[in-house]
């Protein structure tokens, strides 16, 4: 059994996009050092298919990024059979030599090996970064060519989806993204999502928490899912493909399945009327 994860190391951010889900935007908070010992010492204890750290802005805390791929590394010695991704809007890579100098920089306090060194991916929507005045098209060149010149894999994820949480809220609805696919992970390729304060999602939409790294009883991610795959509810959530049936099943199973609730379009938005504020201990663990 393996694990995707996805942390959520701050959400500081040298932009404040109107699309953000997690509001993010100058002065934010960021992960603790007591956290960062707990993810890797609960968390990174079985082999994970990925590991993404995002934010936020991860390179506005650059301390922060450069501890948790330092512990990280040290406890997978080079014998992780996934990989380590870094998510970036890219803000520090608009002049090339700037880029270089901060992959060497981080080459240099992470501690980084050659054959650890993470994945760069820019990402976001570009369009908003583009009205919050990033190039993203000098980004993107130059952290082509910084990576590959200081031995780092480049990747580039670009989203035209919108969320109704956040800032996007403001948005108009008619932006949002209206399908019928839930973006929880399930099945074989679990993956969780941990945020700063250390709780453990299923969807980085952090609809509602399902675990935490302060909980004593937490002893890994198995440990996790087993824990779901006996709650009535939660079972419903981690299908291999989580549909909206199974999110109105595990409503009712919860018991705040509303009729009116089939009105409600947007599939994440429904997750949110029937699960918010919800965690992993009204779910009925057994």
């Amino acid at each position: 059994m393996g694990y995707g994860m996805k942390l959520l190391i701050t959400d500081n951010c040298n932009v404040s996009c109107a699309h953000c889900k997690y509001s993010c935007g100058p002065g934010g908070s960021s992960i603790s050092d007591e956290h960062i010992d707990l993810f890797v010492n609960k968390l990174i204890n079985e082999p994970f298919f990925n590991l993404t750290i995002s934010g936020g802005e991860v390179f506005t805390v650059k301390p922060k990024l450069y501890a948790v791929l330092r512990a990280v590394n040290r406890k997978v010695f080079g014998d992780c059979p996934g990989f380590i991704e870094i998510a970036t809007n890219g803000f520090w890579a608009q002049d090339l030599t700037v880029a270089g100098r901060t992959l060497d920089e981080l080459i240099s306090e992470a501690e980084l090996r050659p054959d650890l060194r993470p994945f760069i991916t820019y990402t976001g929507y570009t369009k908003f970064h583009k009205a919050q005045g990033l190039k993203i098209d000098d980004i993107k060149s130059n952290l082509a060519r910084a990576c590959h010149d200081k031995g780092f894999k480049f990747g580039v994820y670009e989203t035209n989806s919108l969320y109704p949480f956040g800032r996007a809220k403001g948005l108009s609805e008619s932006k949002h993204e209206f399908n019928d696919e839930c973006k929880i992970i399930g099945g074989y390729h679990m993956g969780f999502h941990v945020n700063y304060d250390g709780l453990i999602y299923l969807c980085d939409n952090l609809g509602f928490s399902v675990g935490s790294l302060l909980d004593k009883n937490l002893l890994s991610l198995s440990h996790l899912h087993s824990m779901l795959e006996r709650s009535p509810v939660a079972r419903y959530l981690i299908n291999p493909a989580t549909t909206r049936s199974d999110l109105v099943k595990a409503g009712k199973a919860f018991g705040s399945y509303k009729p009116e609730f089939e009105r409600i379009k947007n599939i994440c938005s429904l997750c949110e009327a029937l699960f918010s504020g919800a965690s992993l201990s009204d779910f009925s663990i057994v």
